[in-house]
């Protein structure tokens, strides 16, 4: 019973990594996204490269948190599978 009850926590702890990890990536893109509509508010028809810097620092972070999110799920998978 044991075994089964440690496959069990593990998988429920991969799959609530896998969650917040979408959630943080998705909440970063969305800030992105944001972040590009709130430099074309003006009408401009070119955005000034300070806002570019920001959305690509929110697209890099959400890259980043992806893979980071990856590594933290294998890293604890297998951890816990032994």
């Amino acid at each position: 019973m044991d075994r089964f009850a440690a496959n069990t926590f593990r998988t429920l702890g991969i799959i609530a990594v896998a969650i917040c990890v979408i959630l943080a990536s998705g909440f970063m893109l969305l800030l992105a996204f944001c972040a590009a509509g709130f430099a074309n508010m003006g009408g401009h028809q070119q955005v000034s490269p300070a806002d570019m810097a920001l959305i690509w620092a929110f697209i890099i972070a959400a890259i980043a948190v992806l893979i980071g999110g990856d590594f933290l799920n294998r890293k604890v998978g297998g951890r816990l599978s032994a």
